[in-house]
């Protein structure tokens, strides 16, 4: 899907065939299009996006009463069902069975804070990390498009030579 920002065209979403020729959200699509000619885009409708979210919203508090949207994700805190629903792995399988009838194109990620199954799900990852020390080392090869900070930031980092979380990770932190 595109959506029109400024005086350009940018991807917000891709389908498997998109992401597997490279394309990424936040790109401009005469940047997708000089990658892959026959590319096709289609309009965003963020209406039908979170009419169908508050959808899934509403049927996922039958595995937790704590689910939330953020943003285009949908987000459950599951630590409270797991004793209820035999364990992480059963749970997963559960909930992973009832979103495959009930959206076309998602993804899972488990991790120990909100932003980073956010980061996992929107970069096509599935990930099962409970412990927060694990959590880098599989976030630290993604594309910093995937943290969603705009394009004039993407422009700045990408200028700077910082083109991975991981090239983020290792500046300096201002205290």
């Amino acid at each position: 899907a595109v959506e029109q920002q400024r005086h350009a065209y940018l991807i917000i979403t891709v389908n498997d065939a998109a992401d597997q020729a490279g394309i990424r959200p936040d790109m401009t699509l005469a940047t997708a299009r000089a990658m892959v000619p026959q590319l096709k885009r289609f309009p965003r409708d963020q209406r039908s996006e979170q009419q169908i979210l508050e959808k899934l919203a509403s049927r996922a508090t039958r595995w937790t009463p704590a689910v939330v949207i953020r943003e285009d994700c949908l987000l459950m805190e599951i630590a409270g069902s797991l004793k209820l629903y035999g364990g992480l792995q059963s749970l997963l399988i559960s909930v992973g069975s009832w979103i495959q009838t009930e959206a076309h194109r998602f993804q899972t990620a488990v991790t120990p804070t909100p932003a980073s199954a956010v980061l996992s799900a929107r970069a096509g990852r599935t990930l099962c990390i409970t412990d927060r020390r694990q959590l880098i080392s599989h976030l630290r090869d993604l594309p910093i498009g995937w943290l969603n900070l705009g394009r004039r930031r993407n422009d700045l980092l990408n200028r700077l030579g910082i083109h991975e979380i991981g090239d983020l990770l290792r500046l300096p932190r201002h205290d």
